[in-house]
């Protein structure tokens, strides 16, 4: 993926070439996003930084950009130990996706986002409550909704794991 988007990048920096379709936030977000999984969190914080910036500025974006501009930002601000920075990103996610209509599972994958934070800082009962009103279980699966599926995992497990330690405390 790495070296299309590389090759993307010298395609638009050609004579004649289209400079304007490497400068788009789907761009910075998916070179951001292979830099965020290869945990070279500098070169990610640049191209998803840049695709806030192009989103929130922009009249016209696709909202799963937008979406992911935000959600893979907020990870990276958790990877750098700043969840309070993580925190603020989702929340302006939120207002945005608000103020522009996004779509409802845009908006539910962004508070699944939340849940997966609050859980890495280990705040069960915030996670719990937003899995508890989300309505998901294994008799709904919905490719749609994978992040919120894997959140929803992770929080029930994780609450099945304390469950299991307070039962043996207890006996």
């Amino acid at each position: 993926a790495a070296a299309t988007y590389q090759r993307a990048s010298v395609a638009g920096a050609a004579p004649g070439g289209r400079r304007g379709a490497v400068e788009t936030a789907g761009y910075h977000v998916g070179l951001g996003l292979i830099h965020l999984q290869w945990n070279n969190l500098d070169p990610a914080e640049h191209h998803l930084i840049r695709a806030v910036d192009l989103v929130s500025g922009a009249l016209t974006v696709e909202a799963d950009v937008v979406t992911d501009s935000y959600v893979y930002l907020a990870r990276l601000q958790q990877a750098r130990g700043h969840p309070a920075a993580a925190r603020a990103t989702l929340a302006e996610f939120a207002g945005l996706a608000r103020q522009r209509s996004f779509f409802s599972l845009l908006l539910d994958r962004g508070e699944a986002e939340q849940a997966r934070l609050a859980l890495r800082l280990l705040d069960l009962p915030a996670a719990m409550g937003w899995a508890e009103g989300r309505g998901l279980g294994a008799e709904t699966p919905d490719y749609r909704c994978e992040d919120q599926h894997l959140t929803l995992a992770r929080v029930l497990l994780a609450h099945e794991r304390l469950s299991s330690k307070d039962s043996s405390v207890a006996e």
